[in-house]
């Protein structure tokens, strides 16, 4: 019997987000920075554009799942020697999984709230370095960017019609760097936070 009320209690869910289920593509500005207390690693906001994709599933509250490519820049000055900086730009595959509400709800339009984890992948990187003299013993190399970090992204969105449009902040719980080349800076991590706008199109 409970087997039963078990199979019924998905099957009522699952009709119902199937019922209300959209999907489409997406396009936004990025403003990244790394979070530390390093006077070493600048933090200053990069900013970028992305791209990708989105579905949501259900009504009042919803999951909405994501796959956006994104493009993240940041800058590390060696602080012991003048001048001297590296430039690093990742190309990234960030998946958020959101569960959101909805505040407001109109026929042609909502206000929404929202928020979960995502995953950040480097799928390429692009080091450019300045002035690196004999001062400086260790830089930044491939092999020290991770493949994947964490993080949580929380903020609110509004529907009109077939339109979307979310302003997210992105919080890094994980560090982008590997710890061999951050303990020249004498720090555990670098966390990368970002502040997302992004507009989608529900085509379904």
């Amino acid at each position: 019997m409970k087997k039963l009320i078990t199979s019924l209690i998905l099957v009522i869910t699952a009709t119902g987000l199937m019922a209300q289920f959209s999907v489409g593509p997406k396009i936004g500005y990025t403003a990244t920075s790394l979070s530390t207390d390093k006077e070493e690693i600048k933090e200053d906001f990069d900013n970028t554009l992305h791209f990708g994709a989105f579905a949501r599933l259900g009504g009042k509250t919803y999951l909405q799942p994501e796959l956006l490519f994104m493009t993240r820049g940041t800058e590390f000055g060696y602080g012991f020697q003048e001048g001297a900086k590296q430039n690093v730009e990742l190309k990234t595959i960030d998946v958020p999984l959101l569960i959101g509400f909805k505040l407001i709800d109109l026929k042609v339009a909502d206000i929404r709230a929202m928020g979960g984890p995502v995953g950040t992948f480097t799928i390429n990187n692009d080091i450019k370095a300045t002035n690196i003299g004999d001062q400086v013993e260790s830089t930044l190399q491939d092999d020290d960017i991770k493949d994947a970090n964490w993080g949580i992204q929380a903020g609110v969105g509004a529907d009109f019609l077939s339109l979307s449009l979310d302003i997210r902040y992105h919080f890094g719980l994980s560090s982008m760097y590997e710890e061999d080349f951050l303990d020249q800076f004498n720090t555990e991590d670098v966390k990368s936070n970002s502040f997302l706008v992004t507009l989608g199109w529900k085509i379904l």
